[in-house]
């Protein structure tokens, strides 16, 4: 069950990265973030050293792709359908599981109670019967 679990969150993890990329190489959405760093010209920076401006720099533009990612994950719900998707798998699985041990506990309590093995037998010979 982890291993099925495992693989299908695996899979669509691949498939959200596939399309993530491709929304991000779309040149409106490019443009959209180019202008919103050019909008920030005057943008405070550091006067230390140019790696710490660098670094800032960075972190900024990080924030605009992370915006962007925010964005299309609020207009998609990949990630959200794919969570409800696998816990419902999950959530199945585990009720297949508990009917089968529901199952295998009755089994057990027949096999070790002779009483109730001979009410069951009568109740299967009228069932039969009628």
């Amino acid at each position: 069950m982890k291993e099925d679990l495992n693989q299908r969150a695996y899979e669509r993890c691949t498939q959200m990265v596939v399309l993530l990329e491709t929304h991000l190489n779309q040149t409106s959405v490019q443009s959209d973030i180019k202008s919103r760093f050019y909008d920030i010209i005057n943008m405070p920076l550091s006067n230390d050293n140019i790696d710490k401006i660098r670094a800032e720099v960075k972190r900024y533009i990080q924030g605009l792709i992370l915006e962007e990612i925010q964005k299309w994950e609020q207009d998609s719900k990949y990630y959200q359908r794919t969570v409800t998707m696998i816990t419902r798998n999950l959530k199945r699985k585990l009720s297949l599981c508990e009917k089968s041990l529901k199952t295998l506990n009755d089994l057990c309590i027949l096999r070790t109670n002779p009483t109730m093995i001979s009410q069951v037998c009568y109740v299967i010979s009228a069932l039969i019967c009628e």
